[in-house]
């Protein structure tokens, strides 16, 4: 038998993996944020605040996003620290970093 995820409430169990995503095979499988509540909105920046990717309106049942380590552009993210930022769709939000290293 098989699980169903439950979609989850709240932002306190969001988190990501790997951390740090370190060569090329990790960077390949990107990184996972998951416990998502269904509605969450995601952005990730880099160092200099400069908007790198966004996800929006996540509408899964997983609750679970993947970001490719790309920037919107589709180039390879730099090595360095992300912040990603996580909105509920209720005003809240949660702040969690990322280390990529190529």
């Amino acid at each position: 038998m098989t699980a169903t995820p439950t979609p989850v409430l709240g932002l306190s169990g969001v988190h990501l993996f790997p951390n740090p995503a370190v060569g090329g095979e990790a960077l390949s499988k990107g990184v996972t944020i998951n416990h998502l509540p269904i509605g969450a909105t995601i952005d990730i920046y880099d160092l200099a605040l400069e908007k790198v990717r966004s996800f929006t309106a996540v509408d899964t049942s997983s609750g679970t996003v993947k970001w490719d380590c790309r920037n919107t552009a589709g180039e390879n993210a730099a090595s360095g620290v992300y912040f990603v930022v996580v909105y509920d769709g209720n005003g809240n939000r949660k702040i969690l970093k990322a280390a990529l290293v190529r």
